[in-house]
């Protein structure tokens, strides 16, 4: 019985196990600049939104030319590089690319990394962790380990 009891608390809690990361979600347009000077106020959809993928990202496209700004976004992704920010000219265009693991990390203009570090870690105050999704999702698996290992004979 205890097995079972064990079995559908798992069944039940596991889609909930799964890796999430709270991510400004938007897009700045000429008409309207609240993603990208303070996404907090964006009034169309959410501003945060919690993804079920590797990363937060923002993007950034400013004409080579004279420096304007042609878009700008921010959002979450899978197949992400190494937190920080990357620069990509090409002969139109520099893009902007940061990429960031941690709850809401994807914010500032896109052209500065937002922990000032850009060194890819997941650190704080010198000790290494995982990132928030995973955690929670490592967390949980522990807590139900330990729970059938005191239920179970």
């Amino acid at each position: 019985m205890k097995r079972i009891l064990l079995f559908l608390t798992t069944a039940f809690f596991a889609p909930y196990a799964a890796a999430y990361i709270m991510c400004y979600t938007c897009v700045s347009t000429p008409e309207d600049s609240t993603c990208l000077n303070d996404p907090e106020k964006v009034q169309i959809g959410s501003p945060v939104t919690n993804c079920s993928m590797e990363c937060c990202t923002i993007t950034r496209l400013e004409f080579i030319e004279d420096g304007t700004l042609s878009s700008f976004s921010r959002g979450c992704q899978n197949d992400c590089e190494k937190d920080g920010i990357y620069k990509y000219p090409d002969s139109t265009f520099l893009t902007y690319k940061t990429y960031c693991r941690s709850p809401r990390c994807n914010e500032g203009d896109g052209t500065e990394d937002p922990d000032g570090k850009g060194d890819g870690s997941n650190e704080i105050h010198g000790i290494k962790g995982k990132s928030g999704g995973i955690a929670v999702a490592a967390s949980f698996s522990t807590l139900l380990l330990f729970l059938g290992l005191l239920i179970l004979p």
